[in-house]
């Protein structure tokens, strides 16, 4: 049998055994009737042509009966459905407008679910690990940076709702494997950074631990998941297009635990919808107002299962832990993990595929761990089903062997070096299997330790993978390309005004660039427009054009509004009756008026008369003189009668005023004639002197 066979052969045998292990949640969901790939000894009976008359009516029943349960099970996704459609919503800001500081409970497995519902994130041939649990952090760095009050619950007996719909088999023990490692993570990390950041793992919401917590802590809402996508969240209803596609069990299950939530009073916050804006998170809250069951509790798509595989690490994690105390908890789930592979591997797997791909996967951990993230920058390379399938059990046994009770025991106090968010790395794990790169001596050294750890405990002869556990150094061309990667330097600027004061700052400048420089990069620039308005230059030069004319006549028109608000404004600090301003002259000295040399006609004067009766005489009347007619005269004239009112008037007031003062002394005499006291009427004196003079 060739190897392509073999590895064809061995990818389904681990197919089936993925299938295996994930029947116990399959048979949950499905509101406790087996499925249809479970097949009966009388199925295969029947397809290998054998009769089986006395079975053929209870085979014809049992078709029934699953046909009669998807029925059933298709008529209560469309109530919950239903039920959901008529929760109360609104969208509001948790911590201005809504929570404040309260405390929140967010369920881990929804977070996750968002996280890994990344598009960007490569779960399928890539299994980018530090990806998701970067997604994870950045979330709660933005409810962190916002002064959130919340506790991160897990439940085990749902962990699958955190697997994104549509994924197989293979791939979903990946996604498992990631919400082990972030638990571990962020148990790890939080209590050092957060410590009010409680990490709780219960096993299932339906348990006594978690009811003792709810009552204990009394948090003020709850955040989940209700299955709709990031960008298909318009509101709390999806659109009709949408409406075959909410029909799966996953997203039915994740709504049915929303309204269970909402059933005990807790109003629940949609994590799929949050939104960051500036201080505030968005988000759509949905409540209702009668507390009364919507769900029939006899039935139910989310079904509670504990299916995870806890084994017994037994005498391994101690040996091991004895004989290399060095290795990190990374390093210690690789050995441990790919020991359970080994052992656990299908009859048909040859000897030395496993062996291969045992010694790449240890390869890989030592490049995980002296490679920094800028060299580990892989294309996505195509799907190899060989790998696929390795990295899929190795995924399952890492899961099981981090829930295992003594990792727990071994590890609980560990808080400074867990190193599990980046235990994996597929795209590396697919460059180091195909291109047998060349290691480094830190590298060698790292690789030859964890291979012989796991030969300690499979007695594995990695020899025969077909590589040596010594390299040597990585070439010249590698370094160089590296190195290029790495180099950044800045485009060389020199002034004689900043030179002295830059001369301490050191930096790569970029030689090559100066002999490129062309006659139109020294030419200097000059900012002949405005920075607000590109078009409108800052110096005009020329005739006026029609557009500058128009926009004087603009300004000017401008000025009047101004002036005539400002006219407005006066009017009513002056007491002005309605809008009119009465505005007072002020003239400066004395306006001496003009004589003219012959008076005008209007005039007249003891001269004049005499000079009419002599006039009268000869010729009967008076004659206009010469020059004292005309409109400038006559503008003269009123000009002079104008000056004249204004100085009458003013010495009115002067002596309106100079009476006023007047009486006001009188008055003030006849007081101090009266009074008998010297000093009592010069005391009072001082004080009508001082308060004239302010």
């Amino acid at each position: 049998m060739s190897e392509k066979s073999d590895q064809e052969e061995v990818l389904d045998d681990w197919e089936d055994d993925a299938e295996g292990e994930e029947e116990p949640a399959a048979i949950a969901t499905t509101n406790g009737h087996p499925s249809e790939s479970h097949v009966t000894p009388q199925v295969n009976a029947k397809a290998q042509g054998i009769p089986t008359t006395e079975n053929d009516s209870s085979d014809s029943q049992d078709e029934d009966d699953d046909e009669s349960d998807e029925a059933v099970d298709q008529d209560y996704s469309s109530e919950v459905l239903s039920q959901y459609k008529k929760l109360l919503s609104r969208r509001v800001d948790l911590v201005g407008d809504y929570a404040g500081n309260e405390l929140f409970l967010i369920d881990g497995d929804s977070l996750l679910l968002r996280c890994f519902s990344d598009e960007h994130l490569d779960f399928v041939t890539g299994f980018q690990l530090l990806h998701a649990v970067y997604n994870v952090e950045k979330i709660l760095h933005h409810l962190v940076r916002r002064k959130c009050n919340f506790h991160i619950a897990f439940f085990h007996g749902t962990r699958t709702l955190s697997v994104p719909s549509g994924t197989s088999p293979i791939n979903t023990s990946k996604y498992l494997l990631a919400r082990a490692i972030v638990i571990r993570h962020l148990e790890t990390r939080l209590s050092i950074s957060h410590p009010d950041i409680q990490i709780c793992e219960f096993p299932s919401y339906t348990s006594a631990e978690f009811t003792k917590y709810l009552s204990v802590h009394s948090p003020y809402f709850i955040m989940a998941h209700d299955g709709a996508e990031s960008s298909h969240r318009k509101g709390k209803s999806l659109s009709e297009t949408q409406t075959k596609e909410s029909m799966n069990p996953s997203r039915v299950a994740l709504r049915e635990l929303v309204m269970f939530f909402i059933e005990r009073g807790f109003n629940v916050a949609l994590i799929n919808g949050l939104e960051w804006r500036d201080t505030k998170i968005m988000a759509m809250v949905l409540e209702r107002q009668h507390r009364v069951a919507m769900i029939p509790q006899d039935r139910g798509l989310l079904q509670v299962s504990d299916d995870l595989t806890r084994i017994e690490l037994g005498e391994e994690l101690s040996s091991i832990r004895a004989s290399a105390p060095h290795f990190t908890q990374r390093q210690y789930l690789a050995v441990l993990a790919t020991t359970r592979v080994v052992r656990t591997a299908p009859s048909s797997f040859s000897a030395e595929l496993l062996a291969k791909l045992a010694h790449s996967f240890m390869l890989h951990q030592a490049a995980v761990a002296h490679l920094p993230l800028s060299a580990r920058r892989l294309p996505a390379a195509a799907s190899d089903q060989t790998e696929q399938a390795f990295l899929g059990a190795m995924a399952n046994c890492a899961e099981s062997v981090l829930f295992s009770k003594a990792w727990s025991e071994s590890f609980s106090e560990v808080t400074d070096a867990c190193d599990l968010s980046d235990f994996l790395d597929g795209r590396l794990f697919h460059h180091v299997h195909t291109a047998h790169p060349q290691l480094t001596p830190e590298m060698q050294r790292t690789a030859h330790g964890l291979v012989a750890a796991l030969q300690q405990l499979t007695q594995l002869s990695i020899k025969q993978a077909g590589q040596t556990t010594e390299a040597s150094a990585p070439s010249e061309q590698n370094e160089a390309e590296t190195n290029e990667a790495v180099r950044m330097a800045i485009m060389p600027f020199s002034n004689a005004v900043f030179d002295k004061h830059l001369k301490s700052v050191g930096l790569l400048v970029d030689e090559s660039v100066i002999g490129q420089q062309s006659a139109s990069s020294h030419r200097i620039f000059r900012e002949v427009t405005h920075w607000h308005n590109a078009k409108k230059p800052l110096v005009q030069k020329g005739p006026p054009t029609p557009q500058s004319e128009r926009q004087a006549f603009r300004a000017a028109k401008r000025n009047q509004v101004f002036m005539a608000d400002m006219q407005k404004y006066a009017a009513s600090l002056t007491n002005a009756v309605g809008r009119s301003l009465d505005p007072e002259t002020i003239v400066v000295g004395a306006v001496k008026p003009k004589v003219s040399a012959q008076p005008s006609s209007g005039t007249q004067t003891p001269d004049s008369e005499s000079t009419e009766g002599t006039l009268a005489d000869g010729k009967g009347k008076a004659q206009p003189q010469k020059g004292g007619g005309g409109k400038k005269g006559k503008q003269n004239a009123g000009k002079q009668a104008m000056m004249l009112q204004i100085a009458a008037s003013k010495a009115k007031k002067d002596e309106a005023a100079t009476d006023k003062i007047s009486g006001a002394w009188a008055v003030v005499v006849k007081g101090f004639e009266a009074g008998t006291d010297v000093r009592a009427n010069f005391r009072k004196a001082q004080e009508y002197l001082v308060s004239t003079d302010g």
